[in-house]
């Protein structure tokens, strides 16, 4: 048995064209409302006009002034300047060479691909802004374009060091008033070590801090470059050396197979150990400002690590509370730390301890307080020899 069906009533067409127009008017009429006002409150350009605009950038002639030079002279660091952008380029200091340390660096960012650190300086690109990260610097490894990075605006920390006799002394509430002029580079410390922290637990070592390889931010915080001398996941770009009455971690006092290639975790215990040995050596030239000037144990090169921790504690002068860091670049010096993890906690202890508050890698005022010098201070660009 069949229900009855009723017969659907049959719509006027006239009727029913004009309130569909009706309808098609009001939506339109509300999208052109919507954009412009995006345009109003976020202030997007017309589409047409910010393509032409990029691609003008793109063809644009860039201007490119030659700062100094780094890793020994081997690579030159450059200014690049574009409309709206500013960058640092690494590249050969020689034509047609592709030499090892960039090639090492590049490789570096490429191990850490996405991870990032606010702590690390940023990198950019090293050959088309189309191609992935990992792309990028394989690029550069096979045809060796330069590694473009962040722009550091006022320069390198041993450029300021040169330059400024004393650090301004930083008056806040937060700052104790009887080290007002060591809050500075004691923020960098602390700041150095979060770089550190964060490269060691991605098994990468630095290799080759030092003032030159901090780079000054517009706000006076640092963020560290330079991986010519790093060690990734065990593995570095060839022996460490150290130049005759060069204060540096003493390499030669060490057994030929933490130099073996492919003892990767002798390697990586290596990188670590430098590291630390270097961040002592900066915190000492940071806070006391010269150069430090006690004798360091040779071991003929037959010393495990564990024999030259014992001969740097037997050595290593011990430094008092009044660069607030004391005993934690004692440490460092010896040894003592196996990872960046516990050398920032032991920095951050020693700050808290003498009255500076911290919060993450910062030291609370020094941002505010430190404004008024970073403004006026004059950039410079001088690399350690």
């Amino acid at each position: 048995m069949h229900e009855r069906q009723e017969t659907a009533p049959v719509p006027d067409i006239t009727t029913a064209n004009t309130e569909y127009g009706v309808v098609n008017g009001l939506l339109a009429l509300l999208g052109y409302l919507v954009q412009l006002l995006k345009s109003i409150v976020y202030g997007v350009p017309e589409k047409d006009v910010r393509q032409k605009e990029d691609v003008d950038e793109d063809k644009s002639s860039e201007e490119t002034v030659l700062l100094g030079h780094m890793c020994r002279g081997v690579i030159a660091v450059h200014e690049r300047r574009r409309k709206r952008s500013t960058a640092l380029v690494l590249s050969s200091s020689r034509n047609g060479e592709r030499p090892s340390a960039l090639e090492h660096a590049a490789a570096a960012y490429v191990f850490l691909a996405s991870e990032t650190h606010p702590r690390l300086l940023g990198f950019v690109t090293c050959i088309s802004p189309k191609q992935t990260l990992t792309n990028q610097v394989h690029s550069c490894l096979s045809s060796g374009p330069p590694i473009i990075l962040e722009h550091a605006p006022l320069g390198t920390v041993h450029a300021l060091l040169s330059t400024t006799s004393t650090y301004p002394s930083l008056a806040h509430t937060s700052i104790p008033a009887n080290r007002s002029t060591l809050a500075l580079p004691l923020s960098w410390l602390l700041q150095t070590s979060s770089a550190l922290r964060f490269l060691h637990d991605q098994k990468v070592t630095h290799g080759a801090i030092s003032p030159s390889s901090l780079y000054l931010r517009s706000d006076m915080s640092i963020a560290v470059a330079d991986f010519t001398k790093s060690t990734i996941n065990g593995h570095n770009n060839g022996i460490p050396t150290r130049k005759p009455q060069e204060f540096a971690f003493p390499v030669d006092a060490l057994r030929y197979d933490y130099f073996d290639g492919e003892l990767s975790a002798n390697s990586q215990a290596l990188g670590l150990a430098i590291d630390a040995f270097d961040f002592a050596t900066l915190a000492y030239k940071l806070l006391v400002r010269k150069q430090p000037d006690w004798e360091l144990p040779t071991g003929n090169g037959t010393w495990a690590l564990e024999e030259l921790h014992e001969a740097l504690d037997e050595a290593a002068p011990e430094l008092g509370d009044e660069i607030v860091v004391g005993y934690v670049v004692r440490d460092a010096w010896c040894l003592v730390y196996e990872e960046g993890k516990t050398l920032q906690e032991d920095v951050v202890h020693a700050l808290l301890r003498h009255g500076f508050q911290v919060r993450g890698d910062e030291v609370l005022g020094v941002r505010e307080a430190v404004r008024g010098f970073a403004e006026s201070y004059t950039p410079s660009w001088r690399f350690e020899k």
